[in-house]
């Protein structure tokens, strides 16, 4: 008898109980709440220490830091994704640090020194320790680096000698590879899909390409006047991508390994510098004259903008960081911004 009462007190106390857990269904059971979605931003601009340090190329380490270079100051910084910053000098001063690069030969941060005529790497930001290699032909000022096909090598593209060079992760230099439009201004490079290197001819408006077999410019896709190709890519669909920074209409420019060329106007922007692919296979570009960071999405060929908060910021290069979110130098602010958009 005492048995049925203790049951029948048990189940009176669970039925109160799930009543008063919302008529009955169990805590938790419901769908979870959709999160808001977030609206891309600039979410935070991080200060260079160094006053007027003019900030250009930015890149992400395999260490989970991001680096980059400080153009006037001849230093390379470094920066966690929570906004710290140190920075080492470059080994001779007022070596115009430009081009950044993370090798995929030795891992190692690899970066140009356009005044000193030279390719640097650091071999201990503890230390402040860093190697250079002089380029050895005349008027070099080695500007912007690529990964080269063959394991352990890099190319640069030299605007000063309108020419490649390679460089290999132990310090041989060779080159100059010499590109066959006159001043052509030789800007960003990236190796392609067909395991040779690709570059822009900001000065000859041409996308130029380099046999890496034969280490010789055999061909160059013409642009129109003034179309100013600035930095180019791999896109998600195996294509080069590259921006096109003609203030009177900027644009996107796909070109195929094949030849087969689209240009995208930018509706709204006023220029178009950096690039780089986000976690979603969009390709953030860098407005600098507008002020923004924009997001082409490559299957739609829409194209949107979002503000940097810092007026006249002078942004220019822009990276993928390691929480997935995207990091930008501001040149003239002196500033690393972040762009968060998801």
């Amino acid at each position: 008898m005492r048995g049925s009462v203790g049951l029948g007190a048990v189940s009176i106390f669970c039925a109160l109980t799930l009543a008063a857990c919302g008529n009955g269904k169990v805590i938790g059971s419901g769908p979870l709440p959709t999160p808001a979605p977030v609206t891309p931003n600039v979410s935070f601009e991080f200060k260079v220490p160094t006053a007027s340090s003019s900030p250009l190329t930015i890149v992400s380490g395999r260490d989970g830091f991001i680096y980059f270079t400080e153009q006037a100051a001849s230093q390379i910084g470094q920066l966690t994704t929570g906004g710290v910053i140190k920075e080492i000098k470059t080994k001779t001063a007022g070596a115009g640090p430009a081009g950044l690069l993370v090798s995929t030969g030795d891992g190692n941060i690899w970066f140009t020194e356009s005044l000193n005529h030279s390719i640097a790497t650091i071999t201990s930001f503890t230390t402040g320790a860093t190697t250079e290699y002089p380029t050895t032909w005349a008027n070099s000022k080695p500007q912007f680096l690529t990964n080269g096909t063959v394991q352990n090598t890099m190319y640069f593209t030299d605007p000063g000698a309108n020419a490649i060079g390679e460089i290999t992760t132990t310090g041989t230099v060779t080159g100059p590879f010499a590109i066959p439009s006159a001043n052509s201004n030789p800007q960003g490079i990236t190796q392609g899909p067909d395991n040779n290197i690709w570059f822009c001819e900001a000065g000859a408006a041409k996308i130029g390409h380099l046999n890496a077999t034969t280490n010789t410019v055999d061909q160059e896709f013409a642009l129109a006047a003034g179309a100013n190709p600035y930095n180019i890519i791999v896109g998600p669909d195996g294509a080069l991508w590259f921006t096109e920074n003609n203030p009177a209409a900027p644009k996107l420019g796909r070109l195929t390994t094949t030849g087969v060329l689209n240009e995208y106007p930018l509706t709204g922007a006023k220029s178009a510098v950096g690039m780089t692919l986000d976690v979603f296979n969009n390709i953030d570009v860098v407005d600098s004259a507008n002020n923004a960071i924009g997001q082409f999405n490559v299957n739609s060929l829409t194209y949107t903008e979002y503000p940097i908060k810092t007026a006249t910021s002078g942004a220019t290069w822009i990276t993928l960081g390691p929480d997935q979110k995207m990091y930008f130098t501001e040149t003239t602010a002196n500033q690393i911004g972040q762009f968060t958009y998801f």
